[in-house]
């Protein structure tokens, strides 16, 4: 869509430097282009079911276990690598 957006944009200008016959008409439907397909392109990129009220859903797979692995839930000593 904004590929053609663009085309109409190219068009509108050679159009008025053109001025071809019915070049009115065909400024302003290149204008009309120009304006309603980034519109349309923002409806359809929007496009989608409505979110319920409430409270969300939780996923119903969800493991007990830890991110962590046995052991691990100590911090670890903090090694420093001096460059020389």
């Amino acid at each position: 869509m904004m590929v053609t957006r663009a085309l109409c944009l190219v068009a509108g200008a050679i159009f008025v430097s053109t001025k071809p016959p019915l070049w009115g008409l065909w400024l302003a439907l290149s204008i009309v282009g120009m304006v309603v397909l980034p519109w349309l392109a923002v409806i359809i990129a929007n496009d989608r079911p409505a979110r319920r009220r409430g409270r969300p859903e939780r996923p119903t797979n969800r493991h007990d276990q830890s991110a962590l692995p046995p052991g691990a839930s100590k911090p670890a000593e903090h090694r420093v690598i001096e460059q020389g």
